[in-house]
């Protein structure tokens, strides 16, 4: 199934620039599939991979890789109500230091992350250490969302 479906998304000739799969039952290894599927693909802009609740933080630190990859096109990726935390919020925020195309990033319904998680994205999109690292700080990303949660992010995100 899920191995299968990955070919669509290697194939360089495919037009699907809007995905949804949320809610599939998705667990480390088909996020993994899907990971490597968008590897090359300079096609996909939106990615809605939300309520895929067996994926664990394997699973999204295999498909960070796909935020590092400068062929990337994903402009937008859905990842709410997944059970993703501070772990994997710091793995998510450093493969978006050199991203050049994501502006929006969901994240509502993740209630394991804390203050630490979010500091990790302070960082990244706003760099102070010098005035080089803030040059190259993330200017892209425009949305870090998470609407309903009981903590305040830091004043700098």
């Amino acid at each position: 199934g899920w191995i299968a479906f990955s070919f669509v998304l290697l194939n360089p000739h495919s037009v699907l620039e809007n995905l949804c799969l949320s809610s599939c039952g998705m667990n480390d290894e088909t996020v993994s599939s899907i990971a490597n599927a968008l590897t090359n693909n300079c096609r996909l802009r939106e990615l809605r991979l939300s309520s895929n609740d067996d994926v664990t933080a394997a699973g999204w630190e295999a498909f960070s890789t796909v935020l590092q990859n400068p062929n990337s096109a994903l402009e937008k990726l859905d990842l709410q109500s997944n059970s993703i935390n501070d772990g994997t919020m710091i793995s998510t925020a450093n493969s978006l230091v050199k991203n050049n195309k994501l502006k929006e990033l969901l994240l509502d319904g993740n209630y394991a992350i804390s203050a630490n998680g979010w500091a990790a994205f302070s960082r990244v999109l706003c760099n102070t250490s010098s005035i080089i690292a803030t040059y190259h700080s993330n200017h892209i990303l425009q949305k870090l969302c998470q609407e309903d949660m009981d903590i305040e992010l830091p004043e700098d995100i």
